[in-house]
């Protein structure tokens, strides 16, 4: 072979070889994220939602691969409602740890060692955290490992509280924190001592509804409840607890004529007759309120596309307010009370209706959106922009791998 022949298949061994770098698979980082809960309560879809976005995304060339921790300790007569939902979701679980919710010192140490194991082993490269019980359980692994990981705390929650030992132990170890709201992340700075650089704050994981407002539905829902179609319907979604104010909602809707409340969530044992029953009875409200109990899904969705309006009232364990958010999603016009954070979620005239929690002045807010149509429409829609635009769970799932990713350089 003559030295040009030489030089040309060297050219085309190196295109060759170029080329088949350009095409290889992506390097992957390896992501389990932790939830010390088998309840669906609190912050749960938001912390499912983040994984399931992140799955299969690339950054900067390198593929997130991730995994959901599902809580094995189920509590007697009770479903592991994570795993369920985390199965209809498509999202890949692990189901090797107690993760329990209240400090159980056997279960920690037993979950401690396992994931060491997985640590040593290369079987993770980021641990990500959603619940003080399974950041702990994170922590201590890491200091028995003799491989290192990046631990990262997701705090969901509207107020960072009084971190104790346990907390400040388990931020010890963590590389990276984030937050919902700016204030929080401003006090993982201010209480932790944690290094600013590696806080973020990052959007609300939220998913598209899987209905929208519609007068199709509003006809179908009409019909189920047997109501006329000039009946004004407000639908609220809580679960029936004393601590939730439902005494409110019973003044707040006596003082709404014409209003009727359709009324999604099941009640705790014993607590019907005592919560809704007799104060609805006391109030005369027996023919305006409807319960239609626990809906989920799509299902769930087609109740509010079919609503006139939304009520909220108090933020329970998930600060993000998810029921809140949803009914914003889909479009519906909300009147809420001022209480916890829903002033960051609900801006006043703009997206909704923000009125302090006064059953006179709620019901007042409630006869303003009935008798004001177009009032009711310019509200609904500016909730389902400002739910497109704020609350993203593709937007929070760049972000956090992207905060994996700077951990690394």
């Amino acid at each position: 072979m003559d030295v040009g022949a030489l030089r040309l298949s060297q050219v085309r061994i190196a295109a060759l070889e170029e080329a088949l770098v350009s095409t290889a698979a992506p390097a992957l980082l390896r992501v389990m994220h932790l939830y010390a809960n088998s309840k669906w309560t609190g912050p749960c879809e938001l912390a499912l939602l983040l994984a399931q976005h992140q799955d299969g995304l690339e950054v900067d060339g390198v593929e997130v691969e991730t995994s959901f921790a599902v809580s094995q300790f189920v509590a007697p007569g009770l479903d592991n409602a994570v795993a369920k939902r985390a199965h209809a979701l498509g999202v890949r679980t692990c189901n090797a740890l107690r993760l329990r919710r209240h400090l159980h010192v056997p279960s920690l140490l037993a979950d401690a060692r396992q994931l060491t194991t997985w640590i040593d082993d290369g079987a993770v490269d980021v641990l990500h955290c959603h619940q003080p019980g399974d950041h702990l359980t994170a922590a201590l692994a890491q200091r028995t490992a003799s491989r290192q990981v990046r631990i990262v705390r997701s705090v969901w929650d509207g107020t960072l509280g009084h971190p104790g030992p346990r907390a400040r132990l388990a931020f010890a170890e963590t590389a990276a924190a984030t937050a919902v709201f700016d204030d929080v992340a401003a006090a993982i700075v201010d209480e932790l001592g944690f290094p600013a650089a590696r806080v973020a704050t990052v959007a609300v994981p939220g998913g598209a509804p899987a209905a929208a407002r519609d007068v199709s539905l509003r006809d179908e829902l009409f019909r189920e409840l047997g109501l006329a179609s000039d009946v004004f319907l407000v639908g609220i979604t809580a679960r029936i607890q004393r601590k939730r104010r439902w005494e409110l909602l019973w003044n707040m809707l006596a003082d709404a004529v014409g209003v009727h409340l359709a009324v999604l969530g099941r009640p705790d044992d014993g607590v019907f007759d005592e919560v809704c029953a007799r104060p609805i009875a006391e109030l005369g409200l027996q023919e305006r309120v409807h319960f239609l109990g626990y809906r989920f899904g799509e299902a769930y969705h087609r109740v509010l596309g079919g609503l006139d309006a939304f009520v909220f009232l108090v933020p329970g364990s998930d600060a993000t307010c998810r029921a809140l958010r949803e009914a914003m999603a889909v479009g519906l016009p909300v009147v809420a009370t001022d209480l916890g954070r829903i002033p960051d979620l609900v801006t006043n005239d703009v997206d909704g209706l923000v009125r302090p929690a006064d059953s006179a002045v709620l019901g007042r807010a409630l006869d303003q959106l009935r008798v004001d149509e177009a009032g009711r429409d310019r509200l609904g829609r500016a909730a389902a922009d400002t739910a497109a635009a704020r609350w993203s769970a593709e937007v929070a799932a760049e972000q956090c791998a992207r905060l994996y990713r700077s951990l690394e350089a």
